[in-house]
Formats: structure tokens, C-alpha cells, sequence
């Protein structure tokens, strides 16, 4: 009777073991997903929290212009067909850089995205449809309406700017650049990625915190950074890593309680 409820117990242990491989593999999985959109910055800096600033979430920085900023789609789907289903748009809302609600437009300025003028007069007040409440909306903004092209297709070349160490996906690139040295020093820009499909009633839009932003006046010593190494679990994740602790837990009561079953029937 002993010799055979340890053979049940080293077979329970084993698959006690392979739930938890399989729990922790399907976690990461799910923590480290590329999002379908994101917003990088070559020349940027992942930071997690900015002091005074707006934002709940961390963000790619960069602090002089001009500057090249990049559009990531990796949809499941890679074909063409994919591309026309979406209306894609780039938007570049004013920020104040004491972290206050921009009320009014500065003085006169100009921006440039694509070699292509956008002045303060075209910026509007609000926020892009549909987009939800965030960060420095609503604000002054203006947006831009591009397509990614069958020649923006990269077979490894998309990662997650939150952590570039997990990527090689493949997906669409499509560059920008950006000068906004017309802008006034106690200003900032912040860029969202998003799409509408044809009917305008649904949007994709980038994760928060895989936006981008110009602020010239923080200085790196301000910036608490991760230096992209770091990822926190999603919810899902700990669920996941929960569900693998209850089994264990619940293994080891049946282990206990036939044990003191057997010592009984002894």
C-alpha cells in the first residue's frame, strides 16, 4: 500500500511539474504579445515615469528634433487585402511640458512631418474620434492619414519597443520624419497610432504605452527608465500563474487525504 501511493505520488508531482511549465510558457506568451500597433523612435528612450507629467503609462522620449519616427503594424493577417481594410492615421497633439491642460495655442509655430508644413492654425482642439480619454487629451491636435505599402512589408524587422530584445515578427514599417524646432520650449508633442476600419465605426489604436513623444526640457537624469529590460505581467499573466498555484495546491490535499486514508485502512 506505501510502495503504490508513492508511485502515485511522484506521478502526481509529474504532472503537477508540466502544469506549471505550461502555465508559466502560455504567461509569457501573453505578457511579452507584440501589439497589432506601435510607435517607435530609433532615436528614443523607453521611460517608465516622468515626474509633473500627464501620463499614467510609459512611452518612448526623445528630446531633439529632427527626429525619424516609425509606424508598426503587425496584423495577424500579412496580405495586401489587409492594408485597404484600415484607414491609418498618425496624430500629434500639443502638450505642456508643466504637465497643465493646454488651453489656448502658443504664438504662431510650425511643424513638419514628411517634408510637409503643418501650421499652428490646422491644429484642432479635442480629441481624434473614437480614441479613448488619455494622457493630454483633449489638447490642440492634428492628424495625419497615411497607407502602409506592400514595400513597407518586413519579415523580422518589428519589435516591441517596450523591450526590442523580443522581436523579429514580421509586419509593415513606415517612416516619418519629424521637425518641430518651430515649437516653442515649454512645449511637447505627443503621437498616437490608430486605424478605422471602412465604416469608421470601429478603431485599432495603439497600446498607450507604446506611444511616443517629443519633450525637449526633461533631462535624462529626470527620467526613471527601465532601460527596456523590464517586463510587468499583464492581469492575464498572474491569472494564469494563479490557476497553476490552486491546481498544486489542490494536488497536494489529494495527496494528503489519501494518505491519511490508507494510514486509516492500515
Amino acid at each position: 500500500m506505501i510502495r503504490m501511493h508513492r508511485q502515485v505520488s511522484t506521478w502526481t508531482w509529474y504532472i503537477a511539474a508540466l502544469i506549471i511549465f505550461f502555465t508559466i510558457l502560455l504567461a509569457t506568451a501573453t505578457s511579452l504579445a507584440i501589439p497589432t500597433l506601435q510607435i517607435n523612435i530609433p532615436s528614443g528612450q523607453y521611460v517608465d515615469y516622468m515626474p509633473g507629467s500627464p501620463f499614467n503609462e510609459g512611452m518612448l522620449i526623445v528630446s531633439d528634433a529632427p527626429f525619424s519616427l516609425q509606424a508598426f503594424y503587425a496584423p495577424e493577417n500579412k496580405k495586401s487585402s489587409t492594408l485597404s481594410s484600415w484607414d491609418f492615421y498618425l496624430s500629434c497633439a500639443l502638450m505642456n511640458l508643466d504637465g497643465t491642460k493646454v488651453s489656448s495655442l502658443p504664438d504662431p509655430f510650425a511643424i513638419s512631418i514628411n517634408n510637409l508644413s503643418y501650421p499652428s492654425d490646422s491644429f484642432s482642439y479635442g480629441k481624434p474620434q473614437g480614441l479613448p480619454p488619455h494622457g493630454v487629451f483633449d489638447t490642440y491636435y492634428i492628424q495625419i492619414a497615411f497607407d502602409f505599402e506592400p514595400t513597407d512589408l518586413t519579415h523580422q524587422g518589428i519589435f516591441n519597443v517596450q523591450n526590442p530584445s523580443e522581436g523579429g515578427k514580421p509586419g509593415y514599417i513606415h517612416d516619418f520624419n519629424i521637425n518641430a524646432q518651430g515649437l516653442g520650449k515649454d512645449y511637447g508633442l505627443v503621437f498616437d497610432l490608430y486605424a478605422y476600419n471602412q465604416n469608421y465605426n470601429t478603431i485599432l489604436f495603439a497600446p498607450f504605452s507604446h506611444n511616443a513623444a517629443l519633450i525637449s526640457s526633461y533631462n535624462t537624469a529626470d527620467l526613471i527608465s527601465h532601460d527596456q529590460g523590464d517586463i510587468v505581467p499583464l492581469p492575464d499573466t498572474l491569472f494564469l500563474l494563479a490557476i497553476g498555484l490552486m491546481g498544486i495546491w489542490g494536488i497536494r490535499i489529494g495527496i494528503k487525504r489519501k494518505k491519511d486514508t490508507s494510514i486509516l485502512k492500515t
